[in-house]
């Protein structure tokens, strides 16, 4: 997660775990651009940005012609930090904030068409249990989309733990997915799980 190894009372616009999270940089190898295009059309569909950080991704998301982002974090600083910046965007009326639980998602049944976890599954404990909330928070054609950091890139950018595309491949069948399949060559340093609830 963008936040989850980060200590609460450290989340302070000038800190180093925060300007990390907004660090220009960073779109040289996120690239969001990319990933919008490879997650295609978004129109009026209710996205939940899950592990949203600083909101990094949530505001590239309310961008799009989605009809509605959910930014999800369990840290209520960054959430009152998306609040505030929301107010400057365009389309920051798209954006709504909930505080999360390590427990599970503050989501509803089949509320989610779109579900994102970016650098979030290596710090959730109970990764399967987790993965079945998502999928039930998923519509009948929702997708969820995991982007998580590959072992080959502790060289690159140590600072970043990884989780093995194996062990998200595992809890994602535990949770009930029945199509999985993983992208490697879009990113540089990280690879897309794409799970869909449909056969």
């Amino acid at each position: 997660m963008d936040t989850l190894s980060v200590s609460p009372d450290s989340i302070v616009s000038n800190s180093p775990a925060f300007v990390s999270l907004e660090d220009p940089q960073r779109d040289a190898w996120s690239k969001p651009a990319k990933v919008l295009e490879f997650m295609g059309d978004l129109h009026g569909k209710t996205l939940v940005d899950i592990g949203a950080g600083s909101g990094y991704f949530t505001y590239f998301f309310a961008q799009t012609n989605c009809q509605k982002v959910i930014s999800v974090d369990i840290d209520e600083q960054f959430l009152a930090y998306i609040n505030d910046r929301k107010q400057e965007l365009d389309s920051g009326h798209k954006i709504e904030t909930r505080l999360g639980e390590v427990q599970g998602p503050p989501l509803s049944v089949g509320e989610a068409d779109v579900i994102t976890l970016v650098n979030t599954s290596y710090y959730i404990q109970d990764l399967s249990g987790y993965f079945t909330h998502l999928h039930a928070a998923l519509s009948a054609s929702g997708v969820l989309y995991i982007i998580d950091f590959n072992q080959e890139t502790e060289a690159a950018l140590p600072q970043h733990p990884y989780i093995s595309q194996a062990k998200v491949r595992e809890a994602l069948k535990n949770a009930g997915f029945s199509r999985i399949s993983i992208d490697t060559q879009l990113l540089p340093y990280q690879y897309i799980a794409v799970a869909k609830k449909v056969k």
